[in-house]
């Protein structure tokens, strides 16, 4: 999937994009 938005917060398509959400984790 694409990266997520530069901008905190979860991806705003966690149903297609689910690496978004694996990076979104690690940035944290």
């Amino acid at each position: 999937g694409r990266p997520g938005p530069g901008r905190p917060g979860p991806p705003t398509t966690p149903g297609r994009d689910r690496e978004s959400i694996l990076a979104f984790c690690h940035k944290l």
